[in-house]
């Protein structure tokens, strides 16, 4: 009896550490299509006005959002127009490199269907339509007018599935895509226009309204807020995210329009109280972009990069999220990431490439700590932490695998 014990014991502690081969492979939506840094992409308040150090990542955009350069602060009665701390965002980026993506939302008050509506983010009635498209189309075409070719990317309306950002019909976001759309190709052929963005678990029931009602023709690439959600206070896991973009793909795909791009322009891990532990944040942060770029969603925003309450990366200096961005960053930018092995124990193998055969495979286990044998066909030489760590390994090296990711490589090439 005692033997039994010992042997189910064993097969157990097997199974937790490696030996377990049961695996699925899934194969990326792009390919082998090399990773830009377009991938990488953040929210900030302090970057334009300097109180922000500009991350030393390759960072690919920046998007405006609570940065203060919305409708309401900048049309601040009907035709005049306060540009002040736009201008400032996009002269900074346009020194930096980064794009920008310019959001629409919160209706100036004086030009609101619903002006005394105090459920509104922001500020009185700014939820709810503009009381005549005029006041709308005229908005946007000073807008182009100003920016055209310096802002490529506009996204048509944040978080309409949560009514203190939206509460009018979607067949006035539909009339409201529709003058956007046409007013922005005629400015700026060239420019990217993005839907409306819904957020979390079900925003691909929102999507499904707004597709239904013939939204479908009014943008270019589809948006959407990837938050998990939390579960006994805490922030789901960063897998957790896989079935609400293939919820939202599969809706994409019932009307016809699943060729577009998939753009997720605003995550984290949420409220930072909701995953206190800087290591377990270092963790999200890495397991999420590569998530993103494995299933198809091939832009990330992360939200935000200098706030104290949520997803914070930087304040008053560098957290170890940061870092944990900064390293991922250099591990996968300009790299292919073409399939990610998933084991029956938790953990996930995720493969990159280069040129020149260098070879490279990204670990982690969902659950916890433990044991991996690395295949000596694979030719891993060297191994990377999230920390800047970097050491040698034997190629068929049993390692330890954390739920924070590491990098095992074939040689070095930064």
């Amino acid at each position: 009896m005692r033997m039994g014990k010992y042997l189910i014991a064993v097969l157990s502690l097997l199974l937790l550490g490696g030996l377990a081969s049961a695996q699925t492979t899934i194969y990326s939506y792009n390919g082998t299509s090399t990773i830009s840094n377009q991938l990488f992409n953040v929210h900030g308040w302090g970057f334009a006005s300097y109180n922000t150090p500009w991350p030393s990542a390759s960072i690919g955009g920046f998007r405006t959002w609570d940065s203060g350069a919305v409708w309401a602060n900048i049309e601040t009665s009907r035709g005049y127009y306060n540009w002040s701390q736009l201008d400032q965002i996009v002269n900074y980026m346009q020194g930096k490199g980064a794009n920008v993506l310019f959001t629409f939302g919160r209706t100036p008050r004086w030009a609101s269907s619903n002006p005394n509506a105090t459920i509104c983010g922001g500020g009185p009635g700014q939820c709810y339509a503009p009381y005549s498209m005029t006041d709308w189309s005229n908005f946007i075409w000073a807008l182009t007018s100003r920016y055209k070719y310096k802002i490529r990317y506009y996204e048509l309306w944040n978080e309409p599935n949560a009514t203190n950002w939206w509460s009018g019909s979607t067949s006035q976001m539909v009339q409201m895509a529709s003058i956007a759309y046409g007013i922005i190709k005629k400015q700026d052929p060239g420019a990217t226009v993005l839907s409306p963005a819904p957020q979390g678990a079900y925003a691909w029931q929102w999507m499904d309204y707004f597709l239904a009602a013939g939204g479908g023709r009014y943008f270019d690439a589809a948006s959407f807020h990837g938050y998990v959600g939390a579960s006994g206070g805490y922030t789901r896991s960063p897998e957790s995210w896989i079935p609400i973009v293939q919820n939202f793909r599969s809706t994409l795909n019932k009307y016809g329009v699943g060729w577009k791009h998939i753009y997720d322009t605003e995550l984290s891990w949420g409220a930072s109280w909701q995953t206190p532990s800087t290591y377990n944040q270092a963790s999200w942060v890495a397991r999420i972009f590569l998530l993103h770029w494995l299933y198809g969603a091939s832009r990330l925003y992360w939200y935000m990069w200098d706030n104290s309450t949520y997803g914070t990366m930087y304040n008053g200096g560098m957290k170890p999220a940061g870092y944990a961005f900064q390293y991922l960053n250099k591990w996968m930018v300009g790299a292919s990431l073409d399939k990610c092995l998933q084991y029956s124990n938790g953990t996930w193998a995720c493969h990159l490439a280069r040129g020149g055969g260098y070879n490279a495979w990204v670990l982690w286990n969902v659950y916890g700590t433990t044991s991996f044998q690395l295949s000596s066909t694979w030719g891993m030489h060297q191994m990377r932490n999230l920390s800047g760590g970097k050491w040698s390994i034997a190629s068929n090296a049993w390692i330890s695998v954390y739920t924070q990711p590491q990098l095992v490589e074939s040689w070095s090439v930064f």
